[in-house]
């Protein structure tokens, strides 16, 4: 991985593109643990990876949420045929995109645990060797550049996937924050109050997060209006 060995830094969409160079993969995200234990997107190839993930953090569902709690990979070689029952949300989230294999690979050296790699390929089919262990390899390569780097984002890199950098997990965080100041909760329950509205609207928790900042959404009045014109 080329991208990875330089003597920049290299941003999580850079890792994201060197992992896909690398596999024979279309797509790759970038999902980094956060300080309540769950994941946040970093960064990904493009809208449609962006997308998937979101779905994930969203519902809580999905490969990499589970790649994380399992801490092993997750490997879904044709999402067309997975039991609705498994990740039933997530599945409802994302509808006629769960199609072709995504290979979550958790990223972890030793105890330390920064995240998944997700893979995504069009073409169905389970991911065997030699490849299932050049992404082993990739993952930890990525882990041991994040741990150097201490997993910095790079503003400008979500604007490639998110326009108006709506998939930040700055704008999560920001958001989660004045949930907390709007409820007086903790940070875990506006967390999830955040999700919960996503879900509960059919919106996206970047969408969500963006309309708490932009104050067209609050959580402490009886109606207030949502990121697709309805009401609370």
């Amino acid at each position: 991985m080329a991208a990875l060995t330089g003597e920049e830094p290299a941003s999580p969409a850079q890792l994201c593109r060197a992992s896909v160079s690398s596999l024979p993969v279309e797509r790759a995200a970038l999902l980094m643990t956060s300080e309540r234990g769950g994941l946040e997107l970093a960064a990904a190839t493009d809208r449609l990876a962006a997308t998937i993930a979101d779905a994930e953090l969203t519902t809580g569902e999905g490969p990499s949420p589970q790649a994380l709690a399992q801490r092993a990979p997750v490997l879904v070689g044709d999402l067309a045929v997975v039991p609705p029952t498994r990740w039933p949300a997530f599945a409802g989230a994302l509808g006629p995109l769960l199609v072709g294999g995504i290979f979550s690979v958790p990223l972890q050296l030793g105890a330390i645990h920064l995240g998944v790699l997700e893979l995504h390929r069009a073409r169905v089919g389970a991911l065997v060797e030699p490849d299932l262990g050049a992404a082993l390899t990739v993952a930890e390569a990525v882990a041991t550049v994040l741990l150097l780097t201490g997993g910095a984002q790079d503003p400008d890199t979500l604007g490639e996937v998110w326009p108006e950098d709506a998939g930040s997990s700055q704008v999560v965080h920001q958001a989660t924050g004045m949930v907390v100041a709007q409820l007086d909760v903790s940070a875990d329950e506006a967390y999830v109050r955040l999700r919960a509205h996503a879900f509960a609207h059919d919106v996206t928790l970047a969408e969500v997060a963006r309309a708490v900042v932009e104050r067209t959404l609050r959580f402490d009045e009886p109606f207030t209006t949502t990121t697709n014109g309805s009401t609370r």
